[in-house]
């Protein structure tokens, strides 16, 4: 049996709620709970009878996520320490690493920050005021950073990143893409974004180059570099490495323990002397066309690979770029199936283009002569291997157009080129497997790339900024932004949880923290009473909740 009990304490009543029940045949208090003061349950039987005035729903698992990392990677700190200028209201570092963390989960214009802040639990976790996020703000913070200052900060984050993560450094993975950015044409204050071949398809708006340098574990960035859209991979790449290389003396770790991976696109006798000179070890490939005495090796030479299903390769040694290094020719089947496939569908686009050139020649109103004639034959059969193949016999003179596939052709193509490719390599102690999963490593970078190209999150573009310094800010909180994606990964591959980044982060996305606002107690006029508590969560967010320790961030009720 339940009662309510008044009990007088310096001079002040306090109510409390007994339990009663029977023990040994006798009535006894086996419960007391306190209550309050009388206000105190006027309050408690208003709130419970009550209607929120009004709820608000803010995006929480992504941004705790990342702001989880951002802390224990010191990222504001490590920028304001490398740029103690200040600002009011908010640090520089706190700003760029605002913006990192909205680039890592939700990219938006510098204008639209404070409002996307406002809608997230970071309106919580790291309140500021708007106009402390104006857009304002941000280009006064980016205009403090220069090159220096950057290459400071990033240094400190990227050391933090190796101790708090413990992340192994034995291979690293070196690439290079551009970015398309909304510079003007006629802007000539800018000089690093520059038309070139865009390799995200946009050929009409200039472009800034990133290169690369990732740590096999995670795909955590290394170090990076901003330079101009038009510059060839081989010549970006003595800049990039000689950045790598200070950056791992700065860090502290032995280059010639390293291993470097490239791909064939940064080949160059005088990049491989400097790599030479600054002790890295490369794992890099050839171009199978130089080396014609490997490619024509005969497949009973080849030893199938453990452990890589598929594969089999011949080692050899050889001199590459003035050394002799261990070289490797490998075949893949699925590498080979691929080309094929890929090989078949120029095939018949060719062809299509030759029977309609054919129609034209036999119907005889053109006005071309034999030279244009062999002109546009060549245009036609000029994508790779399609003139070994094809036989076309035009003339004029004597009005006629044939062409055929030479099958002979084709089936020593297939043997000699299909799914090969030639690795070469400074580790003579390392196993052919090894090698060959080494130089397979560069499709961390290539997912990398295809990370920051992805439109939701860790997203390089759009750029809207006109100035070479904020073009080469923007690729510094970039970076972060996939440093951070890339160890959220990372943490929940940990974890037993086999999802790539981007399924990860739109989960986490969709967990909400909901915050129901009442009128204040009694009536009276005051702050109004709110309860903040995280929405329902399904077993799959539940589980990326817990692998990231999010609980710390949560709302306390």
């Amino acid at each position: 049996m339940a009662s309510l009990t008044k009990k007088i304490i310096s001079g002040r009543a306090y109510y409390y709620l007994r339990e009663t029940a029977r023990v040994g045949g006798r009535s006894k208090v086996v419960k007391t709970t306190y209550l309050g003061r009388a206000d105190d349950l006027v309050a408690r039987l208003e709130e419970a009878r009550g209607e929120p005035k009004a709820v608000q729903v803010r995006s929480f698992g992504a941004v705790a996520a990342a702001l989880k990392v951002a802390r224990e990677l010191g990222v504001a700190e490590a920028i304001d320490q490398a740029c103690p200028a200040g600002l009011r209201g908010a640090s520089v570092g706190e700003l760029i690493c605002l913006a990192a963390i909205n680039r890592a989960v939700c990219p938006r214009s510098k204008r639209q920050l404070a409002d996307w802040h406002g809608r997230t639990a970071l309106a919580r976790l790291a309140p500021k005021p708007a106009r402390a996020l104006s857009s304002q703000r941000f280009w006064d913070a980016m205009d403090r950073l220069d090159e220096r200052a950057v290459a400071a900060a990033e240094q400190a984050i990227v050391q933090r990143a190796l101790e708090r993560y413990a992340i192994e450094l034995e291979t690293l993975v070196y690439d290079t893409t551009n970015f398309a950015t909304f510079v003007d044409s006629g802007n000539r204050r800018n000089e690093i974004a520059r038309r070139g071949h865009a390799k995200g398809g946009r050929r009409d708006l200039r472009l800034i180059g990133l290169a690369l340098a990732l740590t096999l574990d995670g795909g955590v960035p290394l170090a990076h570099h901003a330079y101009e859209g038009n510059l060839p991979d081989a010549r970006e790449f003595p800049t990039a490495l000689s950045l790598l290389a200070k950056r791992l003396e700065a860090l502290g770790i032995e280059r010639s323990q390293l291993t470097l991976v490239f791909d064939k696109g940064n080949n160059s006798k005088a990049n491989q002397a400097l790599a030479d000179e600054l002790s890295l070890k490369l794992v890099g490939s050839l171009a199978g066309a130089h080396h014609p005495e490997l490619m024509a090796l005969p497949r009973s030479r080849y030893r199938p690979l453990e452990g890589i299903e598929g594969t089999s390769a011949h080692r050899t040694s050889k001199e590459v770029y003035g050394r002799e290094r261990v070289v490797l020719v490998t075949f893949s089947e699925q590498f080979a199936a691929k080309q094929a496939r890929s090989f078949a569908q120029t095939l018949a686009k060719a062809r299509r283009q030759l029977s309609e050139l054919k129609g034209i020649v036999q119907r005889g109103r053109h006005r071309m002569d034999q030279a244009k004639l062999d002109a546009r034959v060549a245009e036609i059969v000029a994508p790779r291997w399609l003139a070994q193949v094809i036989v076309v016999e035009a003339d004029l003179q004597t009005n006629t157009f044939g062409f055929r596939t030479d099958q002979a052709a084709l089936r020593r193509l297939h043997r000699r080129e299909f799914g090969k490719r030639i690795i070469f390599c400074d580790r003579p102690e390392w196993t052919d497997e090894q090698i060959v999963r080494a130089y397979r490593s560069q499709a961390e970078i290539e997912a990398a790339f295809r990370q920051m190209k992805d439109p939701d999150f860790a997203a390089f573009s759009p750029a809207f900024h006109w100035t070479d310094q904020k073009l080469k800010v923007h690729a510094f909180y970039c970076t972060i932004a996939l440093t951070i994606v890339s160890l959220i990964a990372r943490e929940l591959r940990h974890a037993g949880i086999q999802l790539g980044p981007t399924l990860a982060l739109r989960l986490l996305s969709e967990i909400h923290e909901t915050t129901l606002v009442y009128p204040a107690a009694g009536g009276r006029q005051g702050r109004p009473r709110t309860r903040t508590q995280l929405a329902e969560m399904d077993d799959s967010q539940r589980q990326l909740f817990d692998a990231l320790a999010l609980t710390q961030l949560a709302p306390s009720v």
